[in-house]
């Protein structure tokens, strides 16, 4: 297995291959990630013809879906762009269709708040927002494009009771979440939004239901204060560790589809944006399919290594040979210094990797030959400018 990390910003943006040359794409970070880094992955050397048997929007955000978003715009029948089949958790996924539909007859305002939506759409850090002038969200253009859906099944969402996905005999994708209550919780968040603007929910145009749906969704950010410490003369790893008792609200978080891509020894563990507390049912499934404890070929960390995200009982009962760090820092200064200090302390007696896509200042904390020596840790930085590969035989 290799699993391709690309430097997607602050975003997320990974490429798996498998030993039998599937392919996987993991959130396509920015839109910018599509030209600098999709495009020439997908493409074969002398062909116009690009090859992705899966990709997998974990959820929806701006820094995950941006350049799928731009990979579906530059899909034609000219080039052939061979995407067999795509996971995405849409409005339709979420809800029930006679949920959306009233007998109300007052059209005209319930348009003007979807033209809204549209029309401020989804801003980002990049001069050109996505899709926006195009007016195209995500839902809309997978559908348009006409690409299997989530097994081919339009009306389901994937989440924890989807099942086992098979791609051979040795792999497979193991669905640890969403679960049913964090789907139901984006949908009344929606319903709560729609209705706050006076929404009537008499649907007359199905694809701009969707798109406004995805730019709303997709705008909800929370932010969160990074953890911070008083370096004093005598610096210990001590000082930086802290109990992650506290909890992501963000209803799109929660909505994060996690999976672990297992071939043969190899299990690679992806959390997307989730939340993993203690009392969430994403660690819960992770106990009922992998035990109490277990020890994963790597782990790639929740929203970034964001401390609101992931649970220190967690870090403590899932270790790795290797954990992800996909981000540059910017926008929101993941990862946390607290979470890359709890993994170093807590995971002492395993020999591990901490990969980096970026050479980001909280790391340099962490470089220290008593510290990897005391801790059995290595860390391994990318430049920004290059994709970082992992290779598991």
């Amino acid at each position: 297995m290799i699993v391709k990390m690309m430097p997607a910003q602050y975003g997320d943006c990974f490429w798996v291959s498998t030993n039998k040359k599937f392919n996987i794409l993991i959130d396509g970070g920015l839109k910018t990630t599509y030209t600098k880094w999709i495009k020439p992955l997908a493409s074969v050397k002398g062909k116009t013809n690009m090859f992705i048997d899966l990709a997998i929007v974990t959820h929806i955000d701006c820094d995950h879906i941006g350049g799928v978003i731009e990979l579906l715009l530059n899909y034609t029948k000219k080039q052939s762009i061979g995407i067999k089949e795509i996971w995405h958790n849409g409005l339709f996924q979420i809800t029930e269709p006679k949920k959306l539909v009233s007998k109300y007859q007052e059209v005209k305002k319930d348009e003007e708040i979807l033209d809204g939506i549209i029309k401020r759409g989804n801003l980002t850090e990049e001069q050109k927002n996505i899709g926006v002038s195009e007016s195209f969200a995500l839902d809309v253009l997978i559908q348009e494009r006409g690409i299997v859906r989530n097994g081919g099944n339009l009306r389901d969402a994937i989440y924890d009771k989807t099942g086992d996905y098979y791609l051979n005999k040795s792999t497979k994708i193991v669905i640890l979440g969403p679960d049913t209550e964090s789907i139901k919780a984006l949908e009344k968040y929606w319903q709560k939004e729609m209705i706050a603007r006076n929404y009537r929910f008499q649907v007359t145009d199905k694809i701009k239901l969707m798109q406004a749906f995805e730019f709303q969704m997709s705008a909800v950010n929370n932010y969160y204060a990074p953890f911070e410490v008083k370096i004093s003369g005598t610096d210990l790893i001590e000082k930086y560790l802290s109990n992650l008792d506290e909890v992501d609200s963000s209803v799109t978080n929660c909505s994060s589809i996690c999976f672990v891509i297992e071939e043969g020894k190899n299990k690679v563990l992806f959390l997307g944006d989730a939340v993993i507390c203690n009392e969430g049912n994403v660690i819960k499934n992770i106990e009922k399919r992998y035990g109490t404890k277990y020890h994963f070929t790597a782990i790639k960390l929740p929203h970034h290594g964001s401390r609101y995200n992931v649970s220190l009982d967690f870090l403590r009962r899932y270790t790795a040979d290797e954990y992800y760090f996909s981000t540059n820092s910017m926008k929101f200064g993941h990862p946390d210094i607290d979470v890359i200090a709890d993994i170093i302390y807590y995971t002492s007696k395993y020999d591990k990797k901490l990969i980096f896509n970026y050479p980001l200042d909280v790391v340099k904390k962490f470089d220290r030959s008593d510290w990897k020596q005391q801790y059995h840790y290595e860390i391994i930085v990318g430049n920004g400018n290059a994709v970082v590969e992992r290779r598991y035989g």
